[in-house]
């Protein structure tokens, strides 16, 4: 639903999930797909394709601190508007 989840959010989350599989299926190595989600999300990354994620990101805990708190506070909105149906 639009009115629970922005547009810039849904991208964030297309973003960490795009890191994630980098990390797990391409050895921590920039990705394409990781490129075109940066991109889309924050506008264009100072990265090669190849580069690991640490170079995409200022500080990668921090990002992750940032991906856990917005898919929390998600996941507070949709239990309240289900409860409230």
């Amino acid at each position: 639903n639009n009115d629970i989840i922005s547009e810039q959010e849904l991208k964030e989350l297309k973003l960490a999930k795009v890191t994630r599989n980098c990390y797990t299926h391409n050895n921590g190595k920039i990705s394409q797909g990781w490129i075109d989600a940066y991109t889309e999300a924050r506008g264009s990354p100072i990265v090669s394709l190849g580069d690991g994620l640490a170079r995409g990101f200022t500080d990668v805990f921090h990002q992750i601190e940032a991906w856990n708190e917005l898919i929390v506070n998600l996941t507070g909105k949709i239990k309240a508007k289900i409860e409230a149906k």
